[in-house]
């Protein structure tokens, strides 16, 4: 029997400010950005993902848009969040208030992308945690690309 595999990926990253910058100087603070992949043997894993991003202004909104992309070898199997002001929780989210669009290109795929646009009053706090479970083997490994 082959042993459980267990890969940890933890990255956190804090909103950091340069000498003489105030949060009004930024479109969008990432507050926290952790991920943990598991990998529960050769055809499967999980991916637990958490993530705060304060949203200055509208040019900040992109950085706290969720989105992630979905094929039969991974599914979005859970996702909560919560968008707040001033902190009071403006709005709680859950699966069923995101997007679904095809990630296919003019051919046959199964592979769509789940997205949500926060919008609320500036500034705002959106707060997501989810996990992809994946299955079927591996094609790679998830990505982790830091925000600069």
């Amino acid at each position: 029997m082959m042993k459980r595999l267990l890969l940890f990926f933890l990255m956190s990253f804090v909103g950091l400010h340069a000498a003489g910058q105030t949060d009004s100087d930024f479109d969008a603070i990432v507050l926290d950005h952790d991920e943990v992949f598991f990998m529960q043997s050769e055809s499967s894993g999980t991916l637990k993902v958490s993530r705060r991003v304060m949203v200055m202004n509208s040019r900040g909104v992109d950085a706290a848009t969720f989105d992630v992309y979905t094929d039969s070898f991974r599914k979005l199997s859970s996702f909560s969040g919560r968008i707040v002001s001033s902190g009071k929780t403006l709005k709680k989210l859950r699966e069923s208030d995101l997007n679904v669009t095809s990630a296919a290109e003019g051919g046959i795929s199964d592979a769509y992308v789940e997205f949500y646009v926060p919008n609320a009053p500036y500034p705002f706090t959106v707060e997501y945690e989810y996990t992809v479970s994946y299955s079927k083997g591996f094609i790679n490994f998830p990505v982790f690309m830091p925000v600069t």
